[in-house]
């Protein structure tokens, strides 16, 4: 991989910005390897430059200087799942991304189960394999799914009770998932927190590592990952406190070191007087928005003028 301060990039005056702060960040980001691998909102909060620039950098290193791949793994067409729900799909770009983790983050009764199980549906629809663990919630309701119009043959559930099981189960999950797929793992810090203890648990960290790499591998191989969080109540630096679009103190859960594993976060906000608000808290491309959906027997919906 070359250098980033050997690129010959269209909009040279950005990029030399982007290049001289990448340098004086700890660890340095030095080659393109290593500007596509770190997450961008990391990134962007060590380093001084206008909101979107680093983004709109990384696209344009990634379009010109990506590793070369075989033609016959490409796709056509972008692999898209939408939610069924026109408002959120379009805050999405089209819906969630084959090859991404999306992490649903909000407080309780906010719908993240009910816009993934929606989603999820929606793929079956399309003849698409779905896994579903449900990581000690029980929250999957096959009569919420056929009321969906989900195919049941084709959506495979485990309920994992602790931390280990669910780590099985997302290694099934990859060898019968294909690229397009999708996999959902419905409140993972059920299973996961019981493990934290802060320093002085160390294997609970490397529970959160690993949990991290199993979902990141699935996206590396084309599937859809969508993952439902829960929330921790207090601000921490301002950095990561997705309550914060809805004037409300709460943050996703299990800290930091799991911050990083999505490349996409969607935080949804508690009902009022039935409509559900949620807004894209990070995206690939630095993108940013709001929307407006409601809970349905079909799954989600766009909110009708008169519910406004």
């Amino acid at each position: 991989m070359p250098l980033l301060s050997s690129l010959v990039l269209p909009d040279a005056a950005a990029a030399e910005a982007a290049v001289a702060a990448l340098q004086h960040i700890a660890p340095p980001v030095l080659s393109v390897e290593a500007l596509l691998e770190r997450d961008l909102e990391a990134l962007e909060a060590q380093i001084d430059l206008p909101r979107g620039a680093l983004a709109a950098f990384r696209k344009a290193v990634a379009h010109h200087y990506a590793p070369l791949r075989n033609a016959s793994t490409l796709q056509d067409e972008e692999v898209l799942t939408p939610t069924g729900c026109a408002a959120i799909d379009a805050l999405l770009g089209g819906g969630f991304r084959g090859g991404d983790v999306a992490e649903v983050v909000g407080p309780t009764c906010s719908g993240k189960t009910q816009l993934l199980l929606a989603t999820a549906c929606r793929a079956s629809e399309r003849g698409r394999n779905v896994a579903w663990v449900d990581a000690g919630s029980s929250s999957f309701s096959p009569a919420r799914a056929r009321s969906m119009k989900g195919r049941l043959d084709l959506i495979r559930v485990c309920f994992a009770e602790d931390a280990w099981a669910m780590l099985r189960s997302l290694d099934d999950a990859g060898r019968f998932l294909k690229p397009g797929d999708v996999c959902v793992v419905d409140a993972p810090s059920r299973v996961l927190t019981p493990n934290l203890g802060g320093d002085r648990n160390p294997q609970g960290h490397q529970l959160l590592a690993l949990a991290t790499r199993a979902l990141q591998t699935l996206a590396r191989q084309g599937v859809c990952v969508l993952v439902a969080n829960s929330t921790a109540r207090g601000l921490s630096d301002g950095m990561d406190d997705e309550g914060a679009f809805f004037d409300e103190s709460w943050k996703a859960a299990l800290g930091p070191v799991w911050s990083t594993c999505a490349s996409l976060r969607l935080a949804l906000a508690a009902p009022r007087d039935g409509v559900c608000r949620c807004a894209l808290a990070k995206a690939p491309d630095g993108s940013r928005g709001e929307a407006a959906f409601r809970v349905c027997a079909e799954g989600v919906a766009d909110v009708e003028p008169c519910d406004v």
